[in-house]
């Protein structure tokens, strides 16, 4: 019996994690289940409990994971000590690639914004994050000729964020409105209009 138990526990967690992490993605935070996500990480339900407390304890680790990854990307770009523009498109680079590459924590986020008030903790770490930590990095850049000092930090970083968030969120839409390019090349294209848009303005 003490075997089984350790069996069981054996990577529980890091199993939650990843099976709340689909679930969440594809169905949001109220309709996901906790029966689902603990059958789907072939745990018995109460290691999700003994784990996590709560299916909100469940949901706030893995929306923290997801973002702690993103912040350690970002956190890589300002560390280079680069000039501003060189900074700011690997900024915008990290992030269109994480986006791409994360596709849970794009449709995570979006599920986010739309109950807000739902998760305030959540709210309250993005937004010490934006405010304590990428304006100081992006607002120190302002010392550099380079950069255009008439474009608000903080408006700079919601354009850098909110453009790749909006070409990923749709499991339809922007992508498939353009030629017929693959689904990689069309990435890369419209990152390259990105860049050139951030840069030069229209």
């Amino acid at each position: 019996m003490a075997q089984q138990k350790e069996q069981e526990g054996w990577g529980s967690r890091e199993r939650l994690l990843a099976a709340g992490e689909r679930i969440f993605a594809r169905e949001g935070f109220e309709a996901a289940r906790v029966e689902a996500i603990a059958a789907e990480a072939e745990v018995n339900i109460r290691m999700l409990y003994h784990h996590f407390r709560s299916k909100e304890g469940l949901y706030m680790e893995v929306v923290r994971s997801l973002h702690k990854a993103a912040r350690e990307r970002v956190e890589q770009v300002f560390a280079r000590g680069a000039s501003a523009k060189t900074t700011l498109g690997l900024f915008t680079r990290e992030l269109f690639q994480y986006m791409r590459d994360n596709p849970n924590f794009v449709r995570i986020l979006g599920w986010d914004l739309m109950h807000l008030d739902r998760v305030p903790e959540l709210e309250a770490l993005n937004r010490d994050y934006l405010f304590n930590s990428l304006k100081p990095q992006i607002d120190h850049l302002s010392q550099d000729e380079s950069r255009n000092k008439a474009v608000d930090s903080v408006h700079a970083i919601f354009f850098i964020f909110a453009l790749p968030f909006l070409w990923f969120l749709p499991r339809t839409g922007f992508r498939e409105w353009i030629d017929g390019r693959s689904k990689k090349d069309k990435d890369e294209h419209f990152f390259a209009q990105l860049q050139s848009f951030l840069e030069k303005g229209l």
